[in-house]
């Protein structure tokens, strides 16, 4: 059996996209993982899950970054896969030049999403750790159609870059993301009325999120007489981009704002809402967007790479300007008018999803491009 090991920079990157995945290819392929040191290590092992730990730091980080580097190619020289696929932008450059120095035979770099860098010298730094790290890949994949132009853009490769399927990372199951009769339960946990329409969002709360737009739009929504909640399913980030003091004041102490937190039953807190919204400034191949789309729910979403390849303006969702909040007020108001043309937009995106985003023929896209570059039948 060939030998496949993933490597990612944090484990919370295991837990989100490789652990299931991993499940899946087990009796395929002997898989592992490797990221940087963590409880959640131990939790991985009792899920019959392999991974290794090795310090990956996800800012700049020369001196570490060297270090990694060498723990990176003496485990790889010590495990000798046949395939090694990175995903994360510090991962894939370490990763891949760690596998080519071991001479691990097939290399996948990954790319997830794209990068709105202001500075010219970050944008440069960026571009030119992107060109190394398709230089030492043998192999490029995307996580969807948005970044692989993005990617294609930036001059840095001539390789091909693959998609799995029609994108994302895994794609959705279908059998996890569909109603269950839970949203009376649900809406009742935070005592929302029931006449109440109820926006939500799921995601990292922070800055880049658009979460600075997303709130002042619906309190101004709300000043205008209208029965709405938001709902905030997602950790804050403090650290790496943090949401103005003033929005976090609003999400703190509106009575009709309510942050909930990571949660594990994502399903359940998208069948209590009646639209979603991702107001984020840069994407990959959203998952949260194909997730609610899976539970018939329209979405409001940034007309932006990664974005406007899942939400179909008009047809499954709504797309406006990335940071306009006055056009993000505008389509909230619209689908808070209109109870039909949610159901319509929701029945669409649903049935898109299903069409085009299952996770088995992700999996099994992403199966058969294994085997072929692996040279095996």
């Amino acid at each position: 059996m060939k030998k496949l090991i993933y490597i990612v920079a944090v484990p919370a990157s295991v837990q989100s996209f490789l652990r299931e995945r991993m499940l899946f290819l087990a009796g395929k392929y002997e898989v592992s993982a490797v990221c940087s040191p963590g409880v959640e290590h131990e939790q991985f092992h009792a899920q019959g899950l392999k991974t290794h730990a090795v310090p990956i730091e996800r800012r700049i980080a020369p001196l570490k970054d060297l270090v990694s580097l060498w723990r990176l190619y003496q485990l790889l020289r010590r495990e000798k896969p046949d395939i090694v696929h990175t995903m994360t932008p510090k991962a894939g450059l370490l990763g891949t030049v760690a596998a080519w120095m071991a001479r691990v035979p097939v290399r996948i770099a990954m790319f997830n999403g794209e990068l709105k860098l202001p500075n010219p010298i970050v944008r440069g730094i960026v571009r030119m750790t992107n060109a190394l790290t398709c230089l030492f890949a043998t192999h490029l994949n995307a996580d969807g159609f948005g970044t692989k132009e993005y990617v294609e853009e930036q001059h840095v490769t001539r390789k091909p870059i693959e998609v799995f399927w029609h994108g994302n990372i895994n794609g959705i199951d279908l059998e996890k993301f569909k109603p269950s009769r839970k949203r009376a339960m649900m809406r009742e946990q935070l005592n929302l009325h029931d006449d109440s329409v109820v926006f939500i969002y799921v995601g990292r709360i922070v800055h880049d999120k658009g979460i600075d737009e997303l709130v002042p739009a619906f309190t101004r929504l709300l000043e205008e007489g209208a029965k709405v909640d938001l709902v905030l399913v997602g950790k804050e980030e403090e650290s790496l981009d943090p949401i103005a003091e003033q929005t976090k004041t609003l999400i703190q102490n509106h009575p009709h704002i309510h942050a909930v937190g990571g949660q594990d039953n994502v399903p359940d807190w998208l069948e209590m809402a009646d639209i979603f919204v991702l107001p984020s400034h840069r994407e990959g191949c959203n998952c949260s967007l194909l997730e609610a789309g899976a539970m018939g729910l329209p979405s409001i979403a940034t007309n932006i790479r990664g974005c406007n390849e899942i939400v179909l303006n008009h047809q499954t969702g709504e797309l406006y300007t990335s940071g306009q909040e006055a056009e993000l007020l505008q389509w909230m108001r619209e689908l808070y008018g209109d109870a039909d043309l949610r159901k319509r937009l929701g029945a669409c995106a649903q049935s898109r999803v299903q069409r085009f985003y299952n996770r088995t023929d992700v999996w099994n896209d992403m199966l058969h491009f294994y085997h072929s570059i692996a040279g095996e039948s």
